[in-house]
C-alpha cells in the first residue's frame, strides 16, 4: 500500500541514557512525548527502560518486545517480530519510538531493529548519554586529553584488551569477563570499575579488593589505563 493510500507515521530511535531518568536529553524526552507508541527491549534484566518511561508517565504507551539472546538466530527472530510490530503501527499512521538504554550509536538494540534495511533509512536517531561517558563523569576521569585517544572494547578477549591499553590513552571495557582483575594487577594498571550506572545499586570503585571476586554483572564496565586522567 502506498503512502498516498494510507498515512505513514514517523519513526525514531531514541536514547534513554545509562539508567538515571534525569540523564535522558530534552530532545529525547520530547520525541517520546510526541510518539503514539514506544517499543522497548525486554530481555528479563530488570526493566530499566520501562523504569525511565514510567518516571515520565509514558508507560501507558510503552510496549515491550522480547529479545531472546539464546543464540544469533533466536535474537534475529526477536528483532524480526519487533520490526513487524513497528511497521504495522507506522502503517496505521502512528508515530513510533524504539528506545534503548545508553546511546543508540553504541551497542544498541535500536540499531538491531532499525538498521536492517527494512525501513530504508526512513527514521531519525536521537543520540544520548552513553555508559562510557557517564562512567567517566561519575569517576571524575577524562577518557582522553592528548593524542593517544580512547578505545571501547568488549571484555571477551584479554589479549585484545591488553593490546588496546598499549595503544590508547584509556580503554573502556564493556561486559567485562573473568581474567580482567588479574590483568590489571599483573600490569599495574590504573582503573575504575562501575556497575549499575544510574541505578539504585550504582557502585564505582578503583580499589583492587573490590573486584577480586570478578563477579561482574551485565550492566558493568571498566575504564583502564596505564595512568588515568583524573580530576
Amino acid at each position: 500500500m502506498t503512502s498516498e493510500q494510507k498515512p505513514s507515521g514517523r519513526l525514531r530511535g531514541v536514547s534513554l541514557g545509562p539508567g538515571s531518568p534525569d540523564l535522558i536529553t530534552v530532545r529525547g524526552l520530547e520525541a517520546l512525548r510526541s510518539s503514539g507508541v514506544i517499543y522497548y527491549p525486554d530481555a528479563g534484566r530488570g526493566g530499566r527502560c520501562l523504569a525511565v518511561l514510567s518516571h515520565y508517565g509514558l508507560d501507558g504507551k510503552a510496549r515491550p518486545f522480547s529479545v531472546d539472546m539464546k543464540d544469533r538466530d533466536s535474537a534475529e527472530r526477536s528483532y524480526d517480530r519487533a520490526r513487524s510490530a513497528v511497521r504495522a503501527d507506522l502503517e496505521r499512521g502512528l508515530d513510533v519510538a524504539v528506545v534503548c538504554e545508553g546511546c543508540v550509536s553504541l551497542y544498541s538494540t535500536v540499531f538491531r531493529v532499525l538498521g536492517a534495511g527494512v525501513f530504508h533509512g526512513g527514521f531519525e536517531l536521537v543520540p544520548g548519554v552513553s555508559s562510557p561517558s557517564a562512567a567517566a563523569a561519575e569517576a571524575g576521569v577524562c577518557l582522553s586529553l592528548g593524542s593517544g585517544g580512547a578505545a571501547v572494547v568488549t571484555g571477551g578477549s584479554l589479549p585484545d584488551i591488553e593490546s588496546a591499553v598499549e595503544r590508547f590513552e584509556s580503554v573502556v571495557v564493556l561486559k567485562p569477563a573473568r581474567g580482567i582483575a588479574p590483568l590489571i594487577r599483573e600490569k599495574g594498571l590504573d582503573f575504575v570499575y562501575c556497575r549499575d550506572l544510574g541505578g539504585e545499586g550504582q557502585f564505582v570503585t578503583g580499589r583492587e579488593e573490590d573486584i577480586a571476586d570478578e563477579d561482574f554483572p551485565y550492566f558493568s564496565l571498566f575504564i583502564i589505563s596505564k595512568r588515568l586522567n583524573r580530576c
